[in-house]
C-alpha cells in the first residue's frame, strides 16, 4: 500500500505544476469569451449606384447629395448655396475617364454660380473629379439637354426681365430664346426626350397670375409662327407652379400646383390638369417613367409615376432622376 503511494505522488506533483501561472501555454479566458463573443464582420457595402440628387443640409451646410434609388449609399458630394437646382446629363458611365456630368444652378435667393461637376463612381463611392464654372452670372434652374452638349435656363439681367437662353456645356456662352417684359416672368425650363422642344412657365408677377405652359419648338426659325404653342393656361391665386419635369419616352408633363402633382399629357386634344396624382413638389421621372422622385414635408420620396403609396428616401428637396 505504501509503494501504490509514493508512485503516485510524482504523478500529482507533475499535475500540480500544470495548473501554475507558469506560461506553459496561451491564457484562454473562457468566461470573458462567452460574455463578449467577437462581433460578426460587418458586410462588404455594396458600390454605389447613384442615380438620384438632391439638396440636403448638415449643421448648418449645404450640399449637393448623391443616392442610389432605394436611398441607399447617400453621400454629399459638393457644397452649395441654400438650396440649389441639379440637372444630370445623359451621357458618361461615371468612370474616371468618361464620368457622369451635373450641372448645378440657383433655384433660390442664395447665390449659386453655374458649375457643371464631373463625377466617377469607379472608386466605390461618388466623388467630383472636375468642377467647371460656366457662368458667375447668375442662371435659375438650368437643364442639361439630351445629348450633353447644352443647357437651358432662365437668365433675370439687371433690370429684372426675364430670358429663356440655351447655352453652351463647354463654353457656358449662351443665346438668348425668348424673353418677356418685367411684369412678366419665365421659370423652370424642361426638355423633351430628343431635346428638340423646351417646355417652361410663363406668369404674371403678381398674384392672382395669369400662368401658360409654353412648348418651343427651337428647331423652327425665329418668326415661325410654329415655333411657340401654349400647351395649357390657367389662373393661380396664390403660389406660382413650382416644377416642370418632361417623360423620358412619352410626351407627358409633370407639374406641381402648391403641394399637389398633375400629369398632363400634350397629346391629348385638349391638354388639362386634370385630377392630382399625389401629394408633392419638385418631381422628376426615372428612365422608363414609371416612378418618379419627389419632395414632399422637407423629404425626398420615390413612387409609381402614377400616383399611389410611396417610400421615403431622405431628407432633401429638389431632386432629380439620371437621365
Amino acid at each position: 500500500m505504501r509503494r501504490t503511494l509514493l508512485l503516485a505522488l510524482p504523478a500529482f506533483f507533475f499535475f500540480l505544476a500544470g495548473c501554475t501561472d507558469q506560461p506553459t501555454s496561451p491564457d484562454i479566458d473562457l468566461m470573458a469569451t462567452f460574455k463578449n463573443p467577437p462581433k460578426p464582420p460587418r458586410p462588404t457595402p455594396k458600390p454605389a449606384n447613384p442615380e438620384v440628387s438632391f439638396s440636403g443640409s448638415s449643421k448648418g451646410k449645404n450640399f449637393l447629395i448623391l443616392m442610389d434609388a432605394d436611398g441607399s449609399n447617400a453621400t454629399a458630394i459638393y457644397r452649395t448655396s441654400f438650396i440649389s437646382h441639379s440637372s444630370w446629363s445623359d451621357q458618361g458611365t461615371g468612370t474616371h475617364e468618361d464620368p457622369f456630368v451635373i450641372l448645378v444652378s440657383q433655384s433660390g435667393a442664395a447665390y449659386q454660380p453655374l458649375d457643371k461637376l464631373e463625377i466617377a463612381t469607379d472608386g466605390g463611392a461618388p466623388e467630383v473629379t472636375a468642377v467647371t464654372t460656366l457662368s458667375e452670372d447668375v442662371y435659375h434652374h438650368a437643364v442639361v439637354r439630351p445629348g450633353g452638349s447644352d443647357f437651358a435656363a432662365v437668365h433675370i439681367d439687371g433690370q429684372g426681365v426675364s430670358h429663356l437662353v440655351l447655352g453652351d456645356m463647354v463654353s457656358g456662352d449662351t443665346i438668348v430664346l425668348y424673353q418677356v417684359g418685367a411684369e412678366q416672368q419665365l421659370w423652370q425650363p424642361a426638355w423633351n426626350v430628343d431635346g428638340s422642344e423646351l417646355a417652361f412657365f410663363e406668369g404674371e408677377r403678381d398674384p392672382p397670375r395669369f400662368v401658360y405652359v409654353r412648348i418651343m419648338d427651337i428647331m423652327a426659325p425665329p418668326g415661325d409662327p410654329g415655333r411657340l404653342q401654349t400647351a395649357l393656361s390657367f389662373i393661380w391665386e396664390s403660389w406660382s407652379p413650382q416644377n416642370l419635369s418632361w417623360a423620358r419616352t412619352a410626351n407627358e408633363l409633370i407639374l406641381d400646383l402648391e403641394t399637389l402633382l398633375y400629369r398632363i399629357d400634350l397629346d391629348a386634344a385638349t391638354p388639362s390638369l386634370g385630377e392630382p396624382i399625389r401629394d408633392g413638389r419638385m418631381a422628376a421621372w426615372s428612365s422608363d417613367d414609371s416612378k418618379i422622385v419627389f419632395q414632399d414635408d422637407g423629404r425626398i420620396w420615390i413612387g409609381e409615376s402614377s400616383g399611389g403609396s410611396a417610400t421615403k428616401l431622405a431628407r432633401g428637396s429638389r431632386p432629380d432622376w439620371m437621365r
